[in-house]
C-alpha cells in the first residue's frame, strides 16, 4: 500500500513541476530545470523496475515458504511414528 502512495504521490509531484516548469528561460546545456524535468520524467520508468523488483521477491517469498511447509507436511511422518492411537 505504501508503495502504491509512494508512486502516486511521485507522478503527481512531478506532473505539478513540469507543468509549473515547462515555459522556463533555459540558459543553455547546463540548465537546472531541465535536468529536473528529464529526471522527473524518468522517475515513473524507474518505480516500474522497483515494482517489478518487489513483485519478483514476494513471488521468491512465497515460493520458499510453500516449500518449506511442504517439507514440513512430509517430514511428520505416519500415524504410528506420531503415536497416534486409532480407536474403532
Amino acid at each position: 500500500m505504501l508503495l502504491c502512495v509512494c508512486f502516486i504521490a511521485v507522478s503527481v509531484l512531478s506532473v505539478v513541476y513540469i507543468s509549473s516548469h515547462a515555459d522556463h528561460d533555459c540558459p543553455g546545456e547546463q540548465c537546472e530545470i531541465c535536468l529536473q524535468i528529464v529526471h522527473f520524467q524518468n522517475a515513473p520508468r524507474q518505480l516500474c523496475a522497483a515494482v517489478f523488483a518487489m513483485a519478483v521477491t514476494m513471488a521468491a517469498i512465497y515460493v520458499t515458504a510453500a516449500i518449506v511447509e511442504v517439507d514440513r507436511l512430509n517430514r511428520t511422518g505416519t500415524l504410528i511414528s506420531l503415536k497416534v492411537q486409532l480407536n474403532n
